[in-house]
């Protein structure tokens, strides 16, 4: 299931983007309801750790590949109760029900998983808390998370890490790439050196042309806090992943199409 949703999720953020998205996510939904089902929320007592670590594996496909409304709608009050008490749900679905909560969150939980992480009780819940603000969907709360992480309030190794992951966004990507270049020569500047490989790679998480030329001439016109090794390795990604795209893209839709037309929609 590791396996799959890794795979699930790729083909969802690089493979059907556009019009191709919500088809995808249904043909998802039917794939990984039946296991949903028979797992449910709560493990049994006595349950495996295999069995509490599948069960978070297929919720947190279902909703992020899938958006399944059920499962996002239940991660939202699931994450409510883990704020006020965290025993509240099973330590197996904590990261993910913070990270799914936050897909579509608005600015006042936002504001709550500020407040959270700020007070938080371990090292684990603040960096959780933390880094799933790179997970909400809304472009403007996603350039406030980079403005955030630049601020001097994350450390700076992980400051780097979070602008990383709001770029890896899909949802906001186009938006959080424009401010990431408006203020490069800020942010390449405050890099750790160690980290500076994240942010190039993270830049170039990318699956259409345009985007592609768009990050390669910016790179080769900026300098970059990153080994010109992990350049190449981020531009030869980048070109994978459009030709890769390029190939499947129609025979996806197609499948897609075919799919829709056996179910009678």
């Amino acid at each position: 299931m590791a396996t799959l949703g890794g795979i699930l999720r790729g083909i969802g953020d690089d493979l059907a983007p556009g019009k191709e998205a919500e088809p995808y996510r249904a043909w998802v939904r039917s794939l990984l309801r039946p296991a949903m089902k028979e797992l449910g929320w709560n493990p049994a007592p006595g349950e495996s750790d295999d069995r509490r670590s599948l069960r978070s594996l297929v919720i947190y496909t279902l909703g992020y590949a899938g958006h399944d409304p059920e499962v996002l709608r239940e991660a939202r009050v699931l994450v409510k109760k883990y704020m006020h008490d965290p025993s509240a749900i099973d330590p197996s679905l904590t990261t993910t029900v913070v990270r799914l909560a936050a897909m579509q969150g608005d600015q006042a939980l936002y504001e709550d998983y500020l407040a959270h992480l700020m007070n938080a009780k371990t090292p684990e819940d603040h960096d959780r808390f933390l880094f799933s603000l790179a997970s909400f969907d809304d472009p403007a709360l996603l350039i406030r998370t980079i403005q955030y992480a630049k601020s001097g309030a994350v450390r700076a190794q992980n400051a780097t890490f979070l602008i990383g992951a709001v770029l890896r966004n899909p949802a906001g990507r186009p938006a959080t790439w424009n401010y990431v270049k408006e203020h490069w020569a800020t942010l390449s500047n405050n890099v750790p050196e160690f980290a500076g490989g994240a942010l190039v790679g993270a830049a170039g998480d990318v699956c259409d042309a345009a985007a592609r030329d768009d990050v390669e001439s910016f790179l080769a016109s900026h300098q970059a806090p990153a080994s010109q090794r992990t350049i190449q390795h981020t531009e030869e990604r980048m070109n994978q992943c459009v030709d890769l795209r390029s190939r499947q893209e129609a025979g996806l839709a197609s499948w897609l199409q075919g799919r829709r037309s056996a179910a009678g929609q």
